[in-house]
């Protein structure tokens, strides 16, 4: 029972490895083409160091590839939703032993949701509340506390609902996940949102400050060549941390 418990733990941790790595290498391609500006040009060349068009923004003092521009991050038309903060926000005796998820930032491990120690919601509760119901593709994040944690939601997790300190934010077709995944990632954006948070007692960052973060926004037709790359990173990742929580069982 020892060695097999053992055998376990350590391909747990092999795994949680795996996840970094393949995080690790993902923020390394998206760097190379949004940060540094050296993706492929049309004769598969790094684009700024073979001389491709950069355009100057006095406003950062800096130069970005001609056509793309830096702008806010609510510009990119994501569909974005936080927790319910209404009075028919959930009280301690409405929650159920089983039923709709209802995830908290507790909940984030691996990059995703785990499915353990979760509170959940009777489907008339999560019916009633309006807002924070997650789909395929969503990232969550952490808006309030310890900002910035995130997770990905896994199919097993779409519908569920997110309590009042997180936020969705799902980029669609012309966002994929493995893409945003990176960009909200990244240290620049980081960076970025942890200088907009507001409180003393309790960290936030509220949905408005979020939307005015500013990011560089080139044009679709990059976001798209890096998405493919970045997908199968992204896919593996995923597999990988579903792997650990049907070990952990």
């Amino acid at each position: 029972i020892v060695a097999e418990y053992n055998t376990i733990v350590k391909r747990i941790e092999l795994n949680n490895s795996l996840i970094e790595k393949l995080e690790e290498t993902a923020q390394a391609i998206y760097s190379h083409w949004f940060v540094d500006f050296e993706f492929p040009d049309e004769n598969g060349q790094p684009y700024k160091s073979s001389g491709g068009a950069m355009q100057s923004n006095e406003e950062f003092a800096m130069d970005i590839p001609k056509g793309w521009r830096i702008g806010e991050f609510g510009e990119l038309d994501l569909d974005v939703s936080d927790g319910n903060y209404s009075s028919k926000y959930p009280r301690r005796d409405e929650l159920a032993a089983s039923g709709i998820p209802f995830i908290r930032g507790t909940d984030f491990e691996s990059k995703c949701i785990n499915p353990f120690n979760l509170q959940y919601l009777t489907p008339e509760k999560h019916k009633e509340l309006q807002k924070g119901h997650t789909k395929e593709g969503d990232i969550l994040i952490t808006n309030r506390g310890k900002i910035g944690q995130y997770a990905y939601v896994t199919k097993r997790f779409v519908d569920a609902n997110i309590n009042s300190q997180l936020v969705r934010i799902n980029g669609g077709k012309k966002y994929p996940t493995a893409y945003l995944g990176c960009l909200i990632t990244s240290k620049p954006f980081r960076d970025e949102m942890l200088s907009s948070t507001t409180g003393t007692a309790l960290q936030q960052l509220p949905n408005k400050n979020l939307m005015k973060l500013k990011v560089t926004i080139p044009d679709d037709t990059q976001v798209l060549r890096a998405s493919k790359l970045l997908a199968p990173l992204h896919e593996h990742l995923l597999l990988t941390s579903e792997e650990n929580f049907e070990l952990m069982r």
